[in-house]
């Protein structure tokens, strides 16, 4: 028997809207994301502070864009322009 392909992600020229049970499988890989960057800053050790210092930058920025997407995909009440500003930075935003 044929498997029958299911389209829970629907795009037009303007708008995307998805299935519940597909937002909540991005939202999960959101905080799980989020959950191995702030584990990833408690399990280096500050032995080299260079080192540390990248560690910790990356995580958190990990950590940022992690929670942009959770933002995007599941409050309605965050405005588009911060989600881009913390993705590109104000000074990005307004280039165009």
């Amino acid at each position: 028997m044929a498997e029958q392909i299911v389209r829970d992600l629907h795009e037009s020229t303007n708008e995307v809207s998805m299935s519940k049970q597909r937002q909540h499988v991005a939202l999960d890989a959101s905080w799980e994301i989020a959950a191995l960057s702030d584990a990833l800053r408690k399990v280096v050790t500050p032995k080299d502070d260079q080192e540390y210092l990248v560690v910790r930058g990356f995580s958190m920025r990990i950590q940022q864009l992690s929670e942009v997407i959770m933002a995007a995909i599941g409050d309605e009440v965050q405005p588009t322009q911060e989600l881009f500003d913390q993705v590109k930075g104000r000074e990005m935003a307004t280039e165009d």
